[in-house]
C-alpha cells in the first residue's frame, strides 16, 4: 500500500513545490508580485504526471491576475519564489535645442569708449585765518592746540624746565643707554638756531644754560641728552651686579618726563663723520617719538635738508618741519612788542599772507604726492622777540613736543603739581625772608 495521502484528481504545480520545501524545512518569504499591465495570454493545456504507483495526476496551468487586481488574493502567489522582475528605467529624454539649460553664446559687447583725460588740480589744503598774533602758524592736516593746551605746555616747561639735567653728551650710537623714557629730537642745518630754541623751549635760565649756543657754525658736535620732568626728574640709573657687585647695564628713567636730544648740525660747518651716528640714532632709536626738522625761514629748504627729509621719510620716521628765525619775515602788530635780553622796541614787520606763501612753497619738499611725508603742520617760532611777554611762536613748539610723547592730556596733573610747587617755593622764600 502506498504511503502517499490520497490526493485529489489534480494539483498545480505551486502547490507541489511549496509542499515539497515544506517537508525539507525550508519556507521562502513570500514577495509581492508587481502587478502588470500586459494582456491575458490564452492559458495552455492542462498536463498529467504519472506517480510510480500509478496514480495520474492533472496539473492546472497557472492563471495570470486580472489588471488591478490584489497580489493576495491568489493563495498561490503566497508561496511563489520566483524573481520579481523590476520595471524597466526609461532612458532619460534629451534636451530639445530650446531647453533652458542649453547655453547659448552672448551676443558680443560694444567696444570701450575712450573718454577725453581731464587735468584734475591738486587742491591746496585748507587755511584758517589768524585770530591774534600768535596765531599764525598752518594747521593743514591736525587741529590746532587751544587756548588750556597752550597754558599746560607753558606750565609745564616752566615749572620743570629750570629744573632740566643734561643726562649724557655722546659721540658715538653704540654709547647710548637703554631708555623707558620717550624722546624728540631737534636736527637742522649748522647755526640754524637749534640751541637757542631748546633753551627758548625748556625755559632755562640765561646765565645757567642747558645747551650753549655760539657764532660759530657748528658748535654742537655731540648728541646732548636733556631729561626735563617732575620730580624726582630724568636721570641715568645703574643696576648692579649681585655676584661681584659691579654696575651693569644703564638705563634712563623719569616718570612723566621726556628728553629733548639735541643734533649736531649738519653742513659745510661740521664734521662730516657725524652724519653717519646721526642717522643711526634716528632710525634705530626706538624711544624716538618724533625728529623736529628746522629750517631757516629766511633761506627756505636746501640740498641737505632735502637729503634729510628724504631719509626720515624712508625711514618711515615720524618728523615735523618747524620754520626757525621767522622774526626775519614776520612779526605781528602787538602793543609790546621787545627784543630778548636787549630790552629795545621791536617793530611789526611782514604779513600773515606772505608767511602763509612761504610754508606753502615748502609743501611740494616735506610732503611730496606718494609716499608718506611730514606732520601735517607747519611752526614758526623765533627765540629772540617776545610779543606780549612771550616767545614769538615758543608756546606752540612746546605743545608739539608734549603731543609727540603724549603727555598733552594731562593739564589737571601739570595745574596741580604746578600749585603745590608754587606753595613750596613761597615757603621757602618767607623762611629766608625772616633769617635775613
Amino acid at each position: 500500500m502506498s504511503s502517499l495521502l490520497p490526493t485529489p484528481g489534480w494539483v498545480c504545480r505551486s502547490c507541489i513545490r511549496g509542499i515539497a520545501q515544506q517537508r525539507r524545512g525550508l519556507r521562502v518569504r513570500p514577495r509581492a508580485r508587481q502587478p502588470t499591465t500586459e494582456a491575458p495570454k490564452v492559458a495552455p493545456p492542462p498536463q498529467t504526471i504519472t506517480l510510480t504507483d500509478g496514480t495520474t495526476i492533472r496539473i492546472q496551468p497557472e492563471q495570470p491576475l486580472k489588471a488591478g487586481a490584489s497580489s493576495t488574493t491568489s493563495a498561490q502567489s503566497l508561496w511563489e519564489d520566483e524573481p520579481t522582475v523590476e520595471p524597466p528605467t526609461t532612458p532619460k529624454p534629451t534636451p530639445k535645442p530650446n531647453h533652458p539649460l542649453d547655453l547659448e553664446p552672448s551676443a558680443p559687447s560694444a567696444p570701450l569708449q575712450s573718454y577725453p583725460k581731464t587735468k584734475t588740480k591738486t587742491k591746496a589744503p585748507p587755511e584758517t585765518p589768524p585770530t591774534g598774533p600768535h596765531d599764525y602758524n598752518w594747521y593743514y592736516e591736525t587741529a590746532p592746540p587751544s587756548h588750556a593746551n597752550k597754558t599746560h605746555a607753558n606750565t609745564f616747561f616752566d615749572r620743570h624746565g629750570k629744573r632740566a639735567t643734561l643726562l649724557r653728551s655722546i659721540a658715538q650710537f653704540r654709547l647710548l643707554p637703554e631708555t623707558d623714557v620717550p624722546e624728540v629730537a631737534f636736527v637742522g642745518r649748522s647755526n640754524v638756531g637749534k640751541s637757542s630754541l631748546l633753551n627758548a623751549v625748556m625755559g632755562c635760565d640765561t646765565k645757567k644754560l642747558l645747551a650753549r649756543t655760539s657764532s660759530t657754525p657748528g658748535f654742537t658736535k655731540t648728541m646732548n641728552l636733556y631729561g626735563v620732568a617732575p620730580d624726582p626728574g630724568v636721570r641715568i640709573a645703574a643696576s648692579s651686579l649681585h655676584s661681584s657687585g659691579d654696575q651693569g647695564k644703564e638705563k634712563i628713567v623719569g616718570a612723566r618726563g621726556l628728553v629733548i636730544v639735541d643734533m649736531p648740525g649738519y653742513g659745510a660747518g661740521s664734521l662730516a663723520q657725524w652724519g653717519t651716528e646721526i642717522m643711526k640714532y634716528l632710525q634705530s632709536r626706538k624711544a624716538l617719538r618724533r625728529v623736529f626738522v628746522l629750517l631757516d625761514a629766511q633761506h627756505g629748504v636746501k640740498d641737505k635738508d632735502r637729503d634729510i627729509l628724504s631719509a626720515l621719510r624712508l625711514a618711515g620716521v615720524s618728523h615735523q618741519v618747524v620754520l626757525s628765525k621767522v622774526d626775519k619775515l614776520y612779526v605781528p602788530e602787538a602793543e609790546e612788542v621787545r627784543r630778548v635780553g636787549k630790552g629795545a622796541k621791536a617793530k611789526s614787520k611782514g604779513t600773515v599772507g606772505a608767511l602763509r606763501a612761504r610754508m606753502r612753497d615748502l609743501l611740494p619738499d616735506i610732503k611730496p604726492p606718494v609716499g608718506g611725508g611730514a606732520l601735517g603742520e607747519i611752526l614758526a617760532c623765533s627765540s629772540e622777540v617776545l610779543v606780549e611777554g612771550k616767545r614769538l611762536g615758543v608756546e606752540d613748539v612746546r605743545y608739539a613736543v608734549l603731543k609727540a610723547v603724549g603727555l598733552e592730556g594731562e593739564e589737571r596733573k601739570g595745574f596741580t603739581a604746578s600749585k603745590k610747587e608754587r606753595k613750596k617755593e613761597e615757603l621757602t622764600e618767607k623762611k629766608k625772608r625772616e633769617k635775613a
